[in-house]
C-alpha cells in the first residue's frame, strides 16, 4: 500500500451516528451545549448566540460552519464545532469535546476524522478540490498555573499528535478576547492534515494565522494580534534559516 492510500485509509470514519446540528435549541442541541459549557472555561467559550448565528451560514460560498454531534444510544457523547474558509483552503477547529465520563473511549478520534471528512467535502463543493487541513488552538503547557494543569495540557497535545496533528513552531500566537471583559489568551497552533503532506507547505503558517484571526475572530488584517503573530514568526525564521521540517512540527 502506497503512502497516499495509507493516509486516506487511516482517515476513514468508523460507522457512527454523527449529526449535523443547525438548531441548538433542541434536546440534542442542549445536551451538546451542556458538554461544551462543562469542558471549556468561560474565558475560552464563544457565546451560544454567536455559534447559533454562525450556523446560519449566510455566505456558504466563502465560509461554512458546522456543529456536529456524535450520538450513542440516543444521547450526545461529544461534538465538534468548526468552520471552513474558501479563501484560505483551511478550516478552523474551534471546539471539540467529549462527555467527561466517556473520555478515552475513542470518541475523540471519530469526531476528528468526521471533521476532516466534512472539511474535504466543503472544499470539493466550493472549489473542486479538498481543503488542506484544520487549524486548532491548544493551551500552552508552559503557561499553566500548576503541574496538574500542565500535565493536562500536554496530554491534549499528545492526543492531537496521535491523530496526525503537527505543531506550528516559531510562533507567538495570542487570541483576542472572546467577549468584552475576557482576557486575550496565548495558544500554540496545530494543524490536522486533511490531505497528505501538502499541509506542510510554507505558505500555511501566515495563512493559518489569517484564517483564525481574521475569519475566526473577525480581526482586521492589520490588527495587533495579526501583526504580532506574523512578526514573531518572521524574526524566528530569520534567526534559523533553512530549519528542516519534520512530522511533528511546522517550522
Amino acid at each position: 500500500m502506497d503512502q497516499l492510500s495509507r493516509f486516506f485509509r487511516l482517515q476513514r470514519v468508523p460507522a457512527a451516528d454523527i449529526r449535523e446540528m443547525t438548531d441548538l435549541d433542541t434536546p440534542l442541541g442542549r445536551e451538546a451545549l451542556a458538554i461544551y459549557e462543562q469542558a471549556f472555561p468561560e474565558s475560552e467559550r464563544d457565546s451560544v448566540e454567536h455559534i447559533a448565528a454562525a450556523l446560519k451560514n449566510v455566505d456558504p460560498a466563502t465560509a461554512v460552519s458546522h456543529f456536529r454531534a456524535l450520538v450513542d444510544e440516543g444521547a450526545v457523547v461529544g461534538f465538534t464545532y468548526f468552520s471552513s474558509y474558501k479563501e484560505y483552503y483551511l478550516g478552523y477547529l474551534k471546539f471539540i469535546a467529549v462527555r467527561a465520563e466517556l473520555r478515552g473511549k475513542r470518541y475523540g478520534p471519530i469526531l476528528l476524522k468526521d471533521a476532516l471528512r466534512q472539511l474535504r467535502a466543503d472544499g470539493r463543493r466550493a472549489t473542486g478540490w479538498p481543503y488542506l487541513g484544520l487549524v486548532l488552538e491548544v493551551e500552552r503547557p508552559e503557561t499553566a498555573e500548576n503541574e496538574e494543569d500542565r500535565a493536562l495540557r500536554e496530554r491534549r497535545i499528545r492526543f492531537y499528535q496521535r491523530n496526525s496533528a503537527v505543531m506550528i513552531e516559531n510562533l507567538d500566537y495570542v487570541a483576542p478576547p472572546v467577549a468584552p471583559g475576557q482576557p486575550s489568551l496565548p495558544f500554540h497552533l496545530m494543524v490536522l492534515r486533511a490531505v497528505p503532506k501538502y499541509g506542510m507547505q510554507r505558505w500555511l503558517r501566515p495563512t493559518a494565522i489569517a484564517a483564525l484571526l481574521v475569519e475566526g475572530y473577525g480581526e482586521d488584517p492589520d490588527s495587533w494580534f495579526v501583526r504580532h503573530a506574523l512578526e514573531v514568526r518572521e524574526r524566528a525564521k530569520r534567526s534559523s534559516p533553512g530549519a528542516p521540517e519534520n512530522d511533528q512540527t511546522v517550522t
